[in-house]
């Protein structure tokens, strides 16, 4: 969670973040990386990103109707932004934002798979969504999501070595907040007991199933 609140000027945000980061949005802009607020006709583009981003990590990609149907129900209230990196016209990193009363979330994003594509384009477009966040006066910056070990560590103040998605958002200055968990109220009787053994396995045959299918890269 970075706190982007108004009485913070952009410089201190900028230095805020670790220096490999800086360096990276410094490196984008050198190379001519630009980034855009896209709309509804963009949305195409974010998910053959996030298609791309799939692959690469290795996790199944909501279909695109998701992301049409969050739009129409949050794109025309003003609550979803969407920012897209390019050089030349070609599209290299997406960011979708929702925006929730004090706090701008990021829901989702990724990198594009194009060849010899300049460094830090990932890092120009959440610096780009964390000052555009302090300008339309939210206060808080919010990555949803690193492992519950490294944010426990990190807040216990022992030494934690956070690697890939982790270290790329705590590299923005941030600190992890922990938030309840989230539960699923079952129904009492043979009912409820058939879920709980039903429900876990039923999860680990989807991703086989996705796996299977081609959407695992």
């Amino acid at each position: 969670m970075v706190d982007v609140g108004s009485e913070r000027d952009e410089d201190t945000i900028f230095r805020g973040l670790r220096a490999t980061t800086r360096r990276r949005v410094r490196q984008a802009r050198k190379h001519g990386v630009t980034v855009r607020t896209g709309d509804v006709a963009d949305l195409p583009v974010l998910q053959a990103i996030i298609e791309a981003t799939a692959r690469r990590q290795g996790f199944a990609p909501y279909p695109a109707d998701y992301y049409q149907r969050l739009w129409a129900a949050f794109g025309t209230s003003g609550h979803l932004r969407l920012l897209i990196a390019e050089r030349d016209g070609v599209a290299l990193s997406a960011v979708l934002l929702v925006a929730f009363g004090d706090t701008v979330i990021y829901k989702i994003g990724g990198l594009a798979d194009v060849e010899d594509a300049p460094p830090g384009a990932s890092e120009l477009t959440h610096w780009t969504a964390i000052a555009w966040a302090r300008e339309a006066g939210y206060r808080y910056y919010d990555f949803e999501g690193i492992p519950l070990e490294i944010a426990r560590a990190i807040r216990a103040g022992a030494p934690a070595e956070p690697k890939g998605v982790a270290f790329f958002k705590l590299g923005f200055g941030g600190e992890p907040v922990v938030y309840p968990g989230t539960y699923d109220l079952l129904p009492d009787g043979l009912p409820g007991r058939a879920l709980r053994y039903v429900l876990p396995r039923a999860e680990r045959w989807r991703g086989a199933v996705h796996r299977l299918s081609g959407r695992r890269g």
